[in-house]
Formats: structure tokens, sequence, C-alpha cells
């Protein structure tokens, strides 16, 4: 797939999201900071919305707290070092209420694994 546009990509990924949808999907909504992963995934049809915020450094726009109306779950995908009680506070407050956290965070090294020393078993 080395050297597909992105709206070949982008078809050939909503066909594949599609394909494999549950009829009762849950309504999704994404909070990023970057403005193209999220346009990719409404366009593909992983998200239902998007809205480009960093809650570390901004409180929530009334566009986003009309779309958290109803939450009953966060999921965290990729990475959660940046993340810091601010965001989760932020959220809550927005919800009105605090909801369960599920986290997927993105592993990209791992360290080695300790050697043991000495003899024994």
């Amino acid at each position: 797939m080395a050297g597909l546009a992105i709206a070949a990509l982008a078809d050939l990924d909503r066909d594949f999201y599609a394909a494999r949808r549950h009829p009762d999907v849950v309504r999704a909504i994404g909070i990023d900071v970057s403005q193209p992963a999220l346009d990719y995934a409404v366009a593909v049809a992983l998200l239902n919305e998007g809205h480009c915020l960093d809650l570390e450094h901004t409180e929530p726009t009334e566009r986003l707290r009309c779309s958290l109306d109803g939450t009953v779950l966060i999921t965290i995908t990729g990475g959660t070092s940046f993340l810091t009680a601010r965001t989760l506070t932020r959220l809550f407050t927005a919800i009105g209420r605090p909801v369960p956290v599920a986290a997927f965070v993105w592993v990209t090294a791992l360290a080695p694994a300790p050697t043991r020393r000495g003899g024994g078993s």
C-alpha cells in the first residue's frame, strides 16, 4: 500500500471497517490535538465526530460539551504520558459526573528483561 493516495486508502479503510461493523455500534467521538487524524477517522467512519483540542491546556468547547451528553465510557488509545488529572477533570466536569475510563496504551519500546545473576535455580 506504499504510495497509495490518502483518499484511496480512506476508501479501502472505509470499506474494510464497514464490512466488520457491528449493527449495534455505539456512537463514538474523538478528541485529539491532530486535526488530520480526526478528519481521517471521521472520513472512514471510525468516529461520528472529532474535536481538535488539547484538554491539558484548554477548556472543552460548547460543541464538545454538547457531544459529551450521555457519555458512559471514556477510552484512551495511544499515548498517555502527556495526560494528567487536568484532562480527566475537564472531561468529567463537562459530562457532569465521573465515568469509567478504559486505557489502551501503545508501547513502542520495552526495557530489556533483567538478567538473572548468580547460581541457583
